[in-house]
């Protein structure tokens, strides 16, 4: 995964801050891990995690709860904005 940043590394470089959508799932998960990883490395601007919860499924708070979490341990600011649908 890492190696299919190598082409837009300039383009990150150039950004005033990395915004990542983190739905809670593996996939979102994985991207902000890595995009972490790659930021340490590269001298990547900040990044700040975007969670939408569109409260359509009962465990939809836990799934806030959980990036949360993962953002915490990982030391990423993360914006929850709670939608009506």
């Amino acid at each position: 995964m890492l190696q299919a940043f190598e082409p837009h590394l300039a383009t990150l470089k150039e950004a005033q801050r990395l915004q990542v959508a983190l739905s809670g799932g593996i996939d979102s998960l994985s991207l902000l891990v890595a995009l972490c990883h790659i930021a340490k490395e590269e001298s990547l601007p900040s990044i700040n995690a975007i969670h939408v919860n569109h409260q359509l499924h009962p465990d939809a708070d836990a799934w806030a709860d959980r990036c949360a979490e993962f953002c915490r341990r990982l030391g990423v600011d993360l914006t929850i904005r709670i939608i009506s649908v």
